[in-house]
């Protein structure tokens, strides 16, 4: 028989030791993040910024950020996660901020500029699509070199953002991890280009028909699944990250879904622009002419014609009177250009050889641009990317091929009609004159729309013609005397309300003006509007 021993006093003390060791350590520093991609860069403005990333394990992410590389300033996640997205707001305009995200000991940084207001800003922008490979296991082991090299390419041009139009990889699987797989495949791929630019997606049915089959198939969702890989805007309820729009200088763009799987019916949402979609486009362009840009582009997956027929919206009899819905409002905001793939070829004509061969000649030019991944160009053999370049009132369009060499330029003017800043002011909602009685409350109200001035400097004055003189508002309130209310770009103003009260029996008018040469003078060229008060005993 063994003799059992008691254990020491010494390997008490150890295992106690041992265990206040563990507890004192976070429970999170035990399984230590790893960044698994990004950081990415996701949709930035002129004021705010989107950040996005992923990690192996769940942290709370944050962001420092600032116009030095000693940051200054963070912004922390509410809760842990894996996909980490923040939206940076209050940035100044065409500024390059550092930032670095964080998940516990995990960081990695970057720069990004924010847009420019300026209508006269110069900038580069670059597009592409259809950048997959022939079978989901080539994609998952690395997509098509062909498409690695444009992006190389690309970097090295230096444009302010890339959009992609979609089939960003093969798909077409019901197996979700493979779906996911894919999705990190495509990450790998564009991360360094996402860290330095915004990289924008649009999806096509490679990535929104996971099921490969008209047959009606339980599953995941494959929007939900692209809202989980990318952090882009949810504007419209049913098309989240999708479609939304911003602003580049004297441009503005606008993302459609033309790919959306609907459950029960796979194939009746692929190619489709619904009518949701057309409204919310009808509106966004209305408010960008009202701005003043100078260009407007379209982005989506799905190309509206091709020479045999309609390819947009050619699942049923619908769909081509939703075509020719979407393409009225192309035509009718004189938008440059309807940028779009599909089809694995470049081909910048078939809007306008008769628009599927009606006598209809389009202005709007649907420049098609699918030959990005493991299909060439049928005709040139070749793999090729946009690049755009905004000037003023002409944009340049260079395709460009896998060794640099620019296969093909074209310039696009504005078709946008120009536009004087236009000012309003009012008093209690009229544009007068106005005849009130003693006592009776008096509200002005100023309002701007920009037209083409849109973010250029200008002088703003607001003043008010009294009885007792005139008097002018400045930034400490109303004062006697011609005096500036301050320098500031013009932009889009909702009305304003810049007095309230009950002014003596008098005649009384007041001026809103900006002049467009800021020297703190009175001068012109400038632009106003006024409204007369009468007050009655």
């Amino acid at each position: 028989m063994k003799e059992k021993r008691c254990p020491s006093l010494k390997f008490f003390l150890m295992i106690v030791l041992l265990f206040s060791y563990f507890i004192c350590i976070p429970f999170t520093s035990l399984f230590a993040a790893t960044i698994t991609h990004g950081p990415r860069i996701g949709l930035v403005t002129s004021s705010e910024a989107t950040i996005y990333w992923d990690t192996d394990v769940s942290t709370i992410g944050k962001i420092q950020y600032g116009t030095s590389s000693s940051y200054g300033s963070s912004q922390d996640e509410t809760t842990a996660r894996t996909n980490h997205r923040i939206t940076i707001e209050g940035l100044s305009p065409e500024t390059t901020y550092y930032f670095k995200a964080v998940s516990d000991d995990a960081q990695s940084e970057s720069t990004l500029t924010t847009a420019p207001t300026r209508q006269d800003a110069i900038f580069k922008f670059a597009t592409m699509g259809d950048n997959r490979g022939k079978s989901d296991q080539n994609d998952i082991q690395g997509l098509p070199v062909f498409f690695t090299d444009l992006l190389s390419d690309m970097e090295k041009r230096n444009p302010a953002f890339a959009f992609n139009i979609g089939d960003l990889f093969y798909g077409y699987t019901p197996d979700i991890n493979k779906m996911r797989q894919l999705y990190a495949s495509f990450k790998r791929a564009t991360d360094p280009l996402a860290k330095e630019i915004p990289y924008l997606v649009s999806p096509g049915g490679h990535e929104m028909s996971p099921y490969n089959s008209t047959d009606p198939q339980p599953g995941f969702d494959p929007l939900a699944l692209w809202n989980e890989q990318f952090a882009q805007p949810n504007v419209l309820n049913g098309h989240e990250g999708t479609v939304y729009s911003w602003d580049w200088g004297n441009t503005h763009f606008s993302s459609i879904d033309s790919d959306l799987y609907e459950h029960g019916k796979p194939s009746e949402g692929l190619c489709v622009i619904d009518d949701a979609q057309i409204q919310w486009l009808e509106n966004d362009l209305t408010q960008a002419q009202k701005k003043g840009v100078r260009h407007i582009f379209v982005l989506s997956h799905c190309h509206a014609f091709r020479q045999t027929g309609a390819q947009l919206f050619n699942q049923g009899s619908v769909n081509p009177v939703q075509r020719d819905k979407f393409w009225a409002v192309l035509e009718k905001y004189n938008v440059n250009a309807y940028i779009t793939g599909h089809e694995h070829r470049f081909i910048d004509t078939l809007a306008q050889d008769g628009g599927e061969g009606s006598n209809i000649d389009f202005k709007v030019i649907q420049w098609l641009n699918g030959n990005c991944g493991f299909d060439a160009d049928p005709v040139t053999g070749k793999h090729e990317y946009t690049l755009w370049t905004v000037a003023g009132d002409t944009v340049k369009a260079e395709l460009i091929d896998t060794s640099g060499t620019i296969s093909l330029t074209k310039t696009f003017l504005s078709r946008q009609p120009v536009t004087i800043p236009t000012l309003d002011i009012k008093a209690n909602g009229q544009d007068g004159p106005l005849t009130v009685s003693s006592g009776t409350p008096i509200s002005i109200t100023a309002s701007l729309a920009p037209g083409n001035e849109n973010g250029k400097l200008a002088d703003w004055w607001i003043a008010g013609s009294t009885p007792w003189g005139l008097y002018t508002l400045t930034s400490s309130g109303w004062s006697p005397g011609i005096n500036m209310l301050g320098q500031y770009p013009l932009i889009s103003i909702s009305p304003v309300e810049i007095f309230n009260g009950s002014p003596p029996v008098g005649d009384y008018v007041f001026y809103f003006a900006v002049d467009m040469s800021p020297n703190g003078v009175l001068d012109s060229p400038f632009y106003y509007d006024f409204v007369q008060v009468h007050v009655v005993s």
